[in-house]
């Protein structure tokens, strides 16, 4: 439903508009009076011509009753509060961004009609700027944090993570440096904590082994509150070899749990000159 609002093609200020209006309580099919409802009719504008918006109205329970692609009604079952989100849109290699204010939409008893119009306009270039978190590390490879925390460990290629604290290097928390191959593109390469981290202290490492093999290994390191028994050096347990001696380079290296829960390895092609790219395991 869409009254005196053309399609623009440029860029504009970001506007949305919401307005309600009384809606007849409808006539009678052979079966009755017809069940009075609300609806929001969405309009959209901004967008380059073939762009689709990404568009979800939720009702006050959380459920989503509108996912729009393009302009358009949703139909709600009742009164009450609803939110509406606009997601940002790439068209070719261009972003376009909508805010939609306000964010709710009251929807008073039925029949009623509210209109939503979300205009489009380009997004702001993305400025990045670099900052220096820590130094006097060994070749770091990777940074990651256990699920749920902001704490940080660093990977170092030769063989040991540490944590870092306020940005200085800490004790190496795991050093299995005599155990690792490093040279080139060889060494320490990544780590990934389990889901379930928190309460079991698994971590799994990325590595090529002494004779250059990659390896997958899990350790346990201790967990808050928990003070450490033994050393996680001595909680190594090997999960998988894979053969890859030949040539030191192409060794892969990502670590990564999914949202399966499932960890993921991205895997070295065997290396050598004119070798492809590195696959996914």
């Amino acid at each position: 439903m869409l009254r005196g609002l053309s399609l623009l093609r440029s860029c504009a200020i970001l506007v949305v508009s919401v307005a309600i209006a009384g809606c007849g309580g409808g006539g009678g099919g052979s079966g009755g009076a017809t069940q009075p409802e609300n609806r929001i009719d969405v309009a959209v504008a901004g967008l380059p011509v073939g762009a689709s918006p990404a568009i979800t109205i939720t009702d006050p329970d959380g459920k989503v009753v509108g996912s729009l692609t393009n302009a358009g009604p949703a139909f709600v079952t009742g009164p009450g509060t609803f939110t509406v989100t606009a997601d940002p849109v790439v068209a070719g290699s261009v972003t376009y961004i909508a805010t939609v204010v306000p964010g709710t939409i009251n929807v008073p008893a039925p029949p009623s009609i509210a209109m939503v119009t979300a205009t489009y306009a380009l997004a702001p270039p993305l400025k990045l700027r670099f900052s220096r978190v820590a130094s006097g590390l060994a070749s770091p490879t990777f940074l990651a944090s256990p699920p749920g925390s902001a704490d940080i460990y660093v990977v170092e290629q030769p063989g040991r993570i540490r944590k870092l604290v306020g940005g200085v290097p800490q004790t190496p928390l795991l050093d299995i440096s005599t155990r690792v191959s490093y040279a080139g593109e060889r060494g320490m390469l990544s780590l990934a904590f389990a889901p379930q981290f928190a309460g079991n202290g698994n971590v799994f490492v990325y590595f090529t082994d002494a004779d250059g093999d990659i390896a997958i290994e899990r350790f346990t390191f201790p967990v808050s509150g928990v003070p450490p028994s033994i050393s996680p050096e001595s909680t190594a347990v090997r999960v998988l070899t894979i053969p890859h001696r030949t040539f030191a380079n192409h060794n892969g290296g990502q670590l990564q749990f999914g949202l399966d829960g499932m960890l993921y390895i991205g895997t070295g092609d065997g290396g050598g000159g004119g070798g492809s790219a590195d696959a996914t395991r």
